[in-house]
C-alpha cells in the first residue's frame, strides 16, 4: 500500500461483492461445462491420474 498515491490507495481492487458475483459466475459456466464429466480421481488419484483428469478435461 505504500507504494500508492493518497488518492489510489482507496480504489485498489473491486468491491467484495462485485469480485463473489463474478467468482459465482465463472464457478456456474465451469459447472455446466464439466456436467457429466466424472474428476473424482482429481481430488483422491495419484498425481498421474491426477494429469489425465486434467488433460481429459480439456479435450471437452
Amino acid at each position: 500500500m505504500r507504494d500508492y498515491t493518497a488518492d489510489s490507495q482507496g480504489q485498489i481492487g473491486i468491491p467484495q461483492e462485485q469480485a463473489i458475483a463474478l467468482m459465482l459466475s465463472k464457478y456456474e459456466n465451469v459447472t455446466v461445462l464439466l456436467d457429466g464429466f466424472d474428476y473424482s480421481l482429481f481430488f483422491t488419484g495419484t498425481p498421474s491420474q491426477c494429469v489425465s483428469i486434467i488433460l481429459a478435461a480439456d479435450e471437452i
